[in-house]
């Protein structure tokens, strides 16, 4: 639940099968790309990085294992710590974990692991909102007070304009919206401890789609991804388990990448995918130089620069950000 790689994990190696193709999966593009570690000026290093977006020219990181989020240029100088717990904060203050910033760069909304909070700060990292997200009413009446029912976990979050926000909890299964002051609007899917539980199992990464408004949620456990209308009606689902070039096994960090498309990193595989909003899968990527250069291992979160397409992914097992870079085409 916090996060943390246990003691004595080892990397687990999964040989990929070569892609044969099937009916109706048309063709998928190999993207090359060249990976970069990005340097951070001072000496400064990550401690264990998650989510990250990219907005404005900066780059947001959150940093469990500095218990901050680190707001970053695109040469690695540090520009401000933020979602630090203040002095006369009273109760649990948690780790951040999901993050996400406005269009303008002048709000940013994070979630805290070990609690039931979704914070949103200011551009100068002045909290200006504490949201608690409840357990979902139909578990307080009726047989459901029979069971256990854990604290709410909020995973990650997305904010959606003009103020409002979209969050994934992870103990009961749901996506939860939230209006400009805070007050919840309405959940997504039958909490998973019910026996109709239905659509999410593990929900962790949530990503809002800039041109069509829908939400799309990160099932990591389950393999797939779950589209959500803004309007909270589940549109479909989709997974790519069981094929070979382009699988899902345990996914994690969703984005929108350039044209539409939908950028996802694997954790488990370590490999990189986009697929359409309607989940076909588009295009693979892999490094140019596999043997002395590969793609980074254990990757969390994903952004792309939408101007040079450089893609941008945190690895929780390097304690690093990466910047894959696209390659040259071939003449």
């Amino acid at each position: 639940q916090s996060g943390n790689e246990s003691e004595g994990s080892e990397e687990l190696t999964i040989e990929i099968a070569k892609w044969e193709g099937s009916d109706g999966a048309g063709i998928v593009a190999r993207r090359h790309v060249i990976p970069e570690k990005f340097i951070l000026q001072g000496g400064f290093s990550l401690k264990e990085p998650t989510d990250l977006v990219l907005r404005k020219g900066m780059i947001y990181v959150s940093d469990m294992g500095a218990n901050n989020v680190v707001a970053i240029d695109y040469y690695g100088k540090i520009i401000r710590f933020m979602a630090t717990k203040p002095s006369d904060y009273q109760g649990v203050w948690g780790i951040p974990w999901g993050v996400d910033i406005d269009e303008q760069g002048k709000r940013i909304a994070v979630t805290f692991l070990k609690t039931q909070n979704v914070r949103v700060f200011d551009w100068r990292g002045e909290m200006i909102r504490d949201i608690v997200v409840r357990i979902p009413p139909e578990m307080l009446e009726g047989e459901a007070l029979n069971l256990y029912l854990p604290t709410p976990q909020p995973m990650d979050v997305v904010l959606e304009e003009p103020f409002g926000l979209w969050v994934s909890e992870y103990s009961y299964g749901q996506a939860v919206y939230y209006d400009q002051v805070g007050r919840e609007v309405l959940r997504v899917g039958i909490p998973k401890m019910l026996d109709d539980a239905e659509p999410f199992r593990t929900p962790t990464f949530i990503e809002r789609h800039g041109e069509t408004g829908d939400i799309h949620v990160v099932d990591s456990i389950s393999a797939k991804v779950v589209r959500v209308s803004n309007a909270g009606e589940i549109i479909d689902s989709w997974s790519s388990q069981g094929v070979a070039e382009g699988s899902l096994s345990l996914p994690k960090g969703i984005a929108q990448g350039q044209n539409g498309e939908l950028l996802v990193v694997d954790g488990m595989l370590s490999t990189l995918q986009a697929f359409s909003e309607e989940g076909k899968l588009l295009a693979t990527y892999h490094s140019v130089d596999e043997e002395n250069f590969p793609m980074p291992i254990g990757m969390v979160a994903v952004a792309q620069d939408s101007a040079s397409g450089d893609i941008y992914v945190t690895s929780k097992l390097a304690n690093a950000i990466f910047v894959l870079r696209p390659a040259p085409e071939k003449k």
